[in-house]
């Protein structure tokens, strides 16, 4: 019975994992009471590959949906957790899925993350890690993860761990030079570029490189990954550089506003003598030259001038605006492959991705120029417009138009995210900080804002649940409308009419991220009476769509008409036209092909940048958005496009940096 148990959660554990469009709480209400530890109790026995499984499918079900499956996840956590992971420790796959998945999914849900993270800084945890401490793999993970983010955005107590682990690792003397080569390529790719000396780790390695014989340090040295054949690690070697000088030379360059990479680290100590005013001298000249490279003297093949380019590079996709969506981890390493790739001849598009970029640029026409429609009814109530992609899909057609909103007067705001996923079985989804840096505007000026989003599932696929629809994620900026008017003293406005019974604005306005959205926006009411914000919404295809939650319709939405403006107003757009609508002579360029609704959403390519470099420095570029930039220009009958091709996140964020300090963003 209880193997059958435990092979039937499984299974449902598996297909719920895969398939979260339907609600996960029946799936697994057998993890409850006494069903739940006979279930346990099989995975226990089950061995390695039942091991992996629970520890996958578990973690992904309580650590992506948190907010549904409280009981199930703090049981997860907790002793439940401790007992597998005993067991799990024989098994480096089940240990490594539980080092990926609990730093992965960490950092998106805090509150959440701070738990599992806490648990994989317990002496419990490093003695059981320390059980499996020839898996290099689990390692290179743990490293990467604990790197991946600056000094201000690392996952609390992880550098402790990493400290203590780092130092059991090296305790191992009967290590072969292979083996110790293996950890060192794996930590020490990230010790010295993030600033991370006072962590510990690299104490852990120069004192394993000061208590080791010669002859065995020859054989690491020869094992060690090119990048790491450096002159700083041969220096480390022979004692030149002390563990106190190290220390003291990064933390000095750190102070000075660069990042310590090994060449800096050794030209730094070149110019010592142990006088501060030769260092002093050497860090003047270092900024000047970086701030050469705005005026073209950036040279690739310059060490320096890599290496204080490696600094701006990672201001930018360390960046919160950036970190948070791209999806790719840089290295040192990497960093150094963009001079080394950069001369690889582009390929060309397919004949689909053509035609999808050419049906982008059109939908983009299409909400432009209702936005120069709602502009003008602005214009005449005195009040600004601001446009917001959401991301990933709605930065894509937002993107070619940035500079032409810019020269209406228009302000993009970049960066806000309300993930469809998160919305489809949660009403309440709210995000405290998702206007961050403009909610006193906002609050003061009450512009009319503008969503930009988009689904495939604009094309109704014949039942409710597949009905044509606007992205679930509406409902994260229709809360947000809710906070502002509850802010400024307006409880009362109806939003039946958007789905909200009573029932749900009781369960809203009893949320903690409900509740202290509202504290920040009443923070900032001002005096004068507000008039409340409504909430409405828009499609590039003009066509009523439903809006729905739980996968069920809540009503019919019929598109706002921009005459009909009268208040402050958000509007959800759904970017997107249908194929029928595609206009002919850009369907006769490609009859073999139909044209899909969002075409790129959820396909990782709308923020992933592609890097190159000119005597600028690092070139920030995103083929596909360049590709719909250059389309949208084409149809709008400009053949001759902009030499600027950075994504329009990048002159966001550079402008951001100029205009609001951080530190007064509200």
């Amino acid at each position: 019975m209880t193997k059958a148990l435990g092979e039937h959660l499984l299974n449902g554990l598996r297909w719920a994992s895969n398939d979260l469009t339907n609600p996960l709480e029946r799936r697994i209400q057998s993890l409850q009471g006494e069903e739940a530890q006979k279930v346990y109790d099989f995975y226990k026995d089950a061995g390695r590959n039942v091991l992996s499984y629970i520890v996958e499918d578990m973690g992904r079900i309580a650590l992506i949906t948190p907010h549904q499956f409280p009981g199930v996840t703090y049981r997860w956590q907790n002793q439940e957790v401790r007992d597998a992971l005993a067991e799990a420790g024989k098994y480096g796959k089940a240990v490594e899925d539980v080092v990926f998945i609990g730093i992965d999914r960490a950092d998106r849900y805090a509150s959440l993350g701070s738990k599992v993270v806490s648990f994989l800084s317990t002496d419990e945890f490093k003695n059981l890690l320390a059980q499996y401490h020839a898996n290099i793999p689990v390692l290179r993970k743990m490293v990467e993860n604990i790197a991946s983010g600056n000094k201000n955005r690392r996952i609390p107590k992880m550098h402790v761990f990493s400290q203590q682990q780092v130092q059991n690792l090296f305790a191992q003397k009967e290590r072969d030079a292979e083996q110790i080569a293996a950890i060192v390529n794996a930590f020490s790719n990230e010790i010295y570029h993030y600033g991370q000396i006072e962590d510990g780790i690299a104490s852990a390695l120069c004192s394993y490189f000061h208590t080791e014989d010669a002859t065995k340090l020859d054989a690491i040295m020869k094992s060690l990954h090119p990048l790491r054949g450096t002159a700083f690690f041969e220096q480390i070697k022979r004692n030149e550089i002390s563990l106190k000088e190290i220390e003291e030379i990064t933390t000095f360059i750190g102070e000075q506003g660069f990042i310590p990479t090994p060449s800096l680290i050794v030209e730094l100590y070149r110019a010592r003598d142990h006088d501060a005013k030769d260092r002093t001298a050497t860090i003047s000249e270092w900024k000047q030259t970086a701030a050469s490279f705005s005026a073209g003297r950036f040279d690739a093949t310059n060490t320096l001038h890599r290496s204080l380019e490696y600094t701006r590079f990672r201001e930018f996709v360390d960046h919160e605006k950036v970190k948070k969506y791209i999806k790719n981890h840089f290295s040192y390493e990497d960093y150094e492959k963009i001079f080394a790739n950069s001369s690889a001849q582009e390929q060309a598009l397919s004949s689909q991705d053509a035609f999808e970029v050419a049906c982008v640029a059109h939908e983009a026409q299409k909400l432009y120029d209702f936005i120069l429609q709602v502009k003008q009814r602005a214009d005449k109530q005195g009040r600004k417009v601001v446009v917001v992609p959401n991301f990933s899909y709605g930065y894509l057609p937002v993107a070619p138009l940035v500079p032409h909103l810019e020269a209406e007067g228009i302000e993009v705001l970049i960066g806000c995210k309300v993930g469809s996923t998160e919305s489809h079985d949660n009403k309440e989804v709210m995000n405290s900080r998702l206007f961050k840096g403009r909610r006193r505007k906002f609050m003061e000026e009450q512009p009319i804002i503008i969503v930009v989003d988009g689904t495939q599932h604009l094309v109704d696929r014949g039942t409710e649940n597949t009905a044509a629809r606007y992205p679930d994620a509406y409902q994260g900026y229709l809360n947000q409308v809710i906070a502002m008017n509850d802010a400024n003293g307006l409880r009362r406005e109806e939003y039946a009419s958007l789905g909200k019974t009573e029932e749900d604005m009781k369960k809203l306005r009893a949320s903690e991220e409900f509740q202290r959205t509202v504290a920040v926006y009443k923070g900032l009411a001002v005096n004068n009476e507000q008039k409340p914000y409504h909430f409405g919404l828009w499609n590039t295809a003009e066509v009523p769509l439903i809006i729905r939650n739980y996968h069920q319709k809540l009503v019919e939405m019929m598109p706002v008409n921009p005459a009909q403006i009268y208040k402050p107003t958000m509007i959800f757009c759904n970017v997107g036209v249908l194929d029928e609508q595609i206009p002919q002579e850009l369907k006769q360029q490609y009859p073999e092909h139909t044209h899909t609704p969002a075409y790129y959403d959820d396909c990782g390519r709308i923020i992933a940048f592609d890097y190159g470099f000119d005597n600028f420095g690092v070139r920030y570029l995103n083929r596909l958005e360049t590709k719909v930039k250059e389309a949208f220009e084409a149809q709008n009958g400009n053949q001759e496009v902009s030499l600027d091709v950075a994504p329009a996140i990048m002159h966001y964020l550079s402008k951001a940096r100029t205009i609001v300090p951080e530190e007064m963003h509200i």
